[in-house]
This record gives structure tokens, C-alpha cells and sequence, in this order.
């Protein structure tokens, strides 16, 4: 068990300070320490130890927007802060990591299926605290925030994936503002679009 977490941290070390690109069994032999042949006696082929990379990190990461939701005040632009912040924090801190779990994954069927498990989570923890709220009710309001939802994600996954395809030195465009400002201001989009339509 020691080893296989061993492997499964090297992993995500090596996706995170590397990317898909460079990741290859040999390499998380070499980071993890545990050798080629037990690396391959605890995942098969590169796919399975990927697709158990995907698993542990969306398992971690919906666990900490869950607690720091429940941790949350009833208040919508608490909420919003709180799951933009969380999101854009966690992506842009791993941001190769990311564009790995968000792109290169969606070639196999399994790890598409656990981003798919993983938006459906996701929304629906943001759908209870918005509840919660009070702030915004009515009939349109599920509606409302699945929209709110796609804003919010669909924003942050473009940035990360572009943030965790170039390399340090490479200038982007000009007025790119940084993760937190975005994070902010989205949060703030996400919460108008809602008081309008469900307030």
C-alpha cells in the first residue's frame, strides 16, 4: 500500500512539474523510488496509473470544496468567492496537473466518465449553497445556477489549460490579469447573473 502511494505521489509530481508530455512509467520509477517492475506489478500500464491519478485528485479536490462550502456563511457572494476562489486556487497552484485531468484525459472513456461524475458533483454542491442562501429562490433557479456553473467552470478550465500548456517564460497576452483578480471577478459575474435572474 506504502508503495503504490508512493507511485501515486510521484505522479502527480511529475504531471504537475512536467506535464503529460514528459510522463512516462520510467520517470515515476525514478521520482517514486519504487522500481519499474513494481511500479508495473501495482498498475499494469500507464492508463491505469493516469486514470488512478484523475481519481485521487477530483476525490480531493471535491472534498475540499464540499468543506469549505459547509464552512461557508449563508451569503451568495460568500458562496461564489468561496468556490471560484477554491477552484482557481487549486487549478492555477497545479496548473499542468489540471490540463492533464481536463484535456489529455478526455481520450479515455474512463477518465472522461469521472469528469463527468465530477462536474455533476460539483454542481450540485454549489446548487446547495446557493440554497442555502436564501438570497435567490424560485422556479428558475437550478436552471439558473447550472448556467452560473458553466460560467464559472468552463472559464476556469480554459485558463488552466492554457496556463498549464506553456512554459514559464512564455508571455501570454497583455492585460491577462492573475488567477486570484480572475477568480474574484468571476465570482462577481456569476452572483449579478443570479440576483437578475432568481433575486
Amino acid at each position: 500500500m506504502r508503495s503504490e502511494q508512493q507511485i501515486l505521489a510521484a505522479a502527480v509530481a511529475l504531471l504537475t512539474s512536467e506535464g503529460f508530455s514528459e510522463f512516462t512509467m520510467s520517470s515515476v520509477s525514478d521520482e517514486s523510488g519504487v522500481s519499474i517492475g513494481g511500479v508495473y506489478r501495482r498498475f499494469p500500464n500507464r492508463e491505469a496509473l493516469l486514470r488512478q491519478v484523475k481519481e485521487e485528485v477530483m476525490t480531493d479536490l471535491e472534498a475540499v470544496v464540499e468543506e469549505r462550502l459547509a464552512a461557508e456563511p449563508n451569503r451568495l457572494t460568500e458562496v461564489l468567492d468561496t468556490f471560484t476562489g477554491v477552484l482557481s486556487t487549486e487549478y492555477f497552484a497545479r496548473s499542468r496537473l489540471f490540463a492533464f485531468i481536463f484535456v489529455h484525459s478526455a481520450d479515455d472513456r474512463a477518465m472522461r466518465r469521472r469528469g463527468f461524475d465530477f462536474h455533476t458533483r460539483m454542481k450540485s454542491m454549489l446548487l446547495e449553497a446557493v440554497r442555502r442562501c436564501g438570497e435567490v429562490s424560485g422556479d428558475d433557479l437550478d436552471a439558473a445556477v447550472d448556467i452560473a456553473y458553466e460560467v464559472i467552470m468552463q472559464s476556469l478550465l480554459m485558463r488552466v489549460t492554457t496556463a498549464g500548456s506553456v512554459t514559464a517564460d512564455e508571455p501570454t497576452y497583455a492585460g491577462r490579469p492573475d488567477s486570484g483578480t480572475y477568480a474574484t471577478e468571476l465570482a462577481r459575474v456569476a452572483r449579478l447573473y443570479l440576483i437578475e435572474r432568481c433575486g
